[in-house]
């Protein structure tokens, strides 16, 4: 029975579930996890449906369905049983990670423009000199390496494996040995120290 449908014909229904969600949080919050992972099993399809609806991409879905569930079960704690159904504070811990998703995407979006302006502005400063292409680029691949020297080698890594090396980002996740929505979060960090470190201001 999904949370949100429910009648005058399954009022006991949806009482009993009620009850069985609220024994399953008390003994979570005094230490047993393991029984609270029958009702999060039990909303985590709905709650897949509504994420792939606001990303569109079914790998990407199930990465954030999957930190939206360890993200209870680490935030269980926190949780008041008010007379409804766990299934809304899941649903509102799940849409925090999406729009975290997007604000990371629109970012990495910027970084990409950033780097290709520096490029153009290399290009821009060689040309009178008459260099070669191939002079070119390592010129403008010294440049964006002294900033990128001077990150963390962690974020290094990371803009280099996914806007200098174009991998995907499943590809580069699994290269640091993390989820891709941890992936993003790294992403949307490392655009920030990039932009801080090449002078400009963080436009997010």
């Amino acid at each position: 029975m999904h949370p949100d449908r429910t009648g005058p014909d399954d009022s006991a229904e949806r009482s009993a579930l009620l009850q069985r969600e609220k024994r399953a949080v008390e003994k979570a919050q005094a230490g047993d996890l393991a029984a609270l992972e029958p009702i999060l099993g039990s909303h985590a399809e709905a709650l897949f449906m509504g994420i792939l609806g606001r990303v569109g991409d079914r790998a990407q879905a199930e990465d954030i369905l999957k930190d939206t569930l360890v993200t209870a079960l680490e935030r269980i704690s926190t949780y008041t049983f008010q007379q409804r159904s766990i299934y809304h504070w899941l649903r509102q811990i799940a849409w925090n990670k999406v729009i975290d998703f997007h604000r990371a995407q629109g970012r990495r979006k910027r970084l990409c423009q950033a780097l290709r302006a520096e490029l153009s502005d290399t290009e821009e400063a060689t040309a009178p000199l008459l260099l070669s292409a191939a002079e070119e680029r390592q010129i403008a691949q010294r440049r964006i390496e002294s900033v990128l020297s001077g990150l963390h080698p962690r974020y290094a890594t990371v803009i280099r494996l996914r806007l200098c090396e174009e991998k995907p980002r499943a590809a580069c996740a699994a290269a640091l040995g993390v989820s891709v929505e941890t992936f993003d979060v790294l992403l949307l960090r490392a655009v920030r120290a990039f932009r801080k470190a090449y002078g400009e201001p963080d436009a997010g």
